[in-house]
């Protein structure tokens, strides 16, 4: 579903327990603030001890060039969370996974500029993918890297500049679901 006046995505708009309170655009619920229903999928290999990255296009409205878990978006108004989950994988990362599972989901926000933000409640799906590399869509992810658990960590201590704001709280989950 889309808004008709500005070609946006629609979002779900929903409070802090994630009940829906509204619908509105996506560019307009990031602009004034508004806390919207999200999902992000994590894909590991190697027993959960290396996790892939991709790093966003530049071109991207928010959060343009940094790293971050294998793909994030929102479910459009009506569309089944997992599905709508699936098929943004396979649009984002050539990645047809028909195995995600569900670990959890959390409440966040960030202040991304002066005009825009996140305040989502983000629903997290893990997979196993063990191949090297992926057919990603270049107008999406300009790369990808699978790194050690470790290694990111440190990374994200050292560097935190270089990640989205979100995935210190994903990979928190990640780590609590995962072994």
């Amino acid at each position: 579903m889309t808004d008709i006046k500005t070609r946006e995505p629609n979002v779900i708009l929903v409070d802090s327990n994630d009940q829906p309170v509204g619908i509105a655009g996506k560019l307009e619920a990031h602009q004034k603030n508004w806390c919207h229903r999200a999902f992000s999928i994590c894909l590991t290999r190697n027993e959960g001890s290396e996790i892939l990255l991709q790093q966003r296009h530049p071109d991207k409205y928010h959060c343009g060039s940094l790293w971050s878990n294998a793909c994030c978006s929102h479910p459009a108004p009506g569309d089944h969370l997992a599905t709508s989950a699936r098929k943004r994988l396979k649009f984002e990362m050539g990645i047809d996974h028909k195995q995600l599972q569900h670990i959890g989901a959390f409440y966040y926000q960030a202040t991304l500029s002066d005009t825009l933000s996140e305040h989502e409640f983000d629903h997290v799906f893990h997979g196993v993918f063990e191949p090297d590399d992926c057919l990603f869509n270049k107008t999406e992810v300009i790369a990808i890297q699978w790194i050690h658990r470790s290694d990111l960590d440190r990374a994200l201590q050292t560097h935190p500049e270089h990640y989205t704001p979100w995935l210190p709280q994903l990979l928190a989950l990640l780590y609590q679901n995962i072994h």
